[in-house]
This record gives structure tokens, sequence and C-alpha cells, in this order.
């Protein structure tokens, strides 16, 4: 695992806050029916179906300040070979926390086959233990991105 964030939850089920530091061995502990199976879940769906953030973008694309400024850093950066900097990761994780909060609802009844409430959920603290390198190759209209080398930038 080459990177550290904390998930960050509000008014979910039985949990009424909670920040957990994500890591490569976690362990959930508590009383029966404090709602550690929803986390572990929702974990498991936000690595697994964060993609449908990224489809729903296809189809409505945001026109938000965090989606130009990503836009705007793709674009000048296509056929480059790059570092992944901190500044480039808080961009990113900004506009993936927007696409969290305009799509919470869907992607939580996507992992849970049924709608539930939650008011907040985020990416917290990201930072990566090792340097990330990216060729991104083209954007198409329309489309999110060809990247060269298959790497997932936040998961």
């Amino acid at each position: 695992m080459n990177q550290r964030w904390t998930l960050h939850v509000e008014n979910f089920e039985r949990i009424q806050s909670a920040d957990i530091e994500i890591s490569p061995l976690m362990c959930f502990i508590g009383d029966n029916n404090s709602g550690k199976s929803y986390i572990m879940t929702l974990l498991w769906g936000l690595i697994s179906k964060g993609y449908i953030l990224l489809r729903r973008l296809q189809e409505h694309p945001y026109k938000t300040d965090n989606f130009k400024d990503c836009t705007e850093w793709l674009e000048k950066n296509i056929g480059k070979t790059i570092e992944i900097t901190d500044d480039v990761e808080k961009m990113h994780i900004a506009w993936f926390n927007e696409l969290l909060s305009i799509h919470k609802y869907e992607l939580i009844k996507s992992i849970f086959n049924h709608e539930m409430n939650i008011s907040n959920i985020e990416i917290r603290n990201f930072n990566r233990t090792k340097k990330c390198w990216y060729n991104y190759m083209t954007l198409i209209p329309n489309k999110f991105l060809i990247i060269q080398q298959k790497t997932i930038l936040f998961f």
C-alpha cells in the first residue's frame, strides 16, 4: 500500500462521526450493532465501486472549480511523464470529494442495495509513501482519460 488516507463519515446509520485511518491491516472492534460492518462495507464499496463517480462525470460533467482545475492540469500535461506532487494530489482529492458529495446517495445505494442516510463522506489526510509518476497520453472529449501506465490514482 503506497498511500495513507482517512475515511471520514458523518451521520451514517448508527455512526454519528468517524475518522478511519486506512492501513494495510485494519481491525474493527466494538460492541454488537455499533456500525463496524457498515463501515467495512462502505470502505470496500468506496474502493471497489468508486469508478461510479467517474462514470457519472462522463455522463454529466460538473463544471465546478475543482473540475476545471483538474482538467486544465491534465490538458497542460498531456504527453509528459510527470511526478504527482502533493499539490496535484490535493487538487484531485478535492475533486473526488466533490464527486462523493454530489453522488453519495447513489454510491451508498450501489454498495448496500438500498437507500441509506449519510450526511458526509470524504477522503482526508491523503499522502503517498512512495513517489508516483504518470504519463497522460490523451484526453478524449466527454470521456475521462487514457493513461499509458495502468495505475490507479487514488486507491
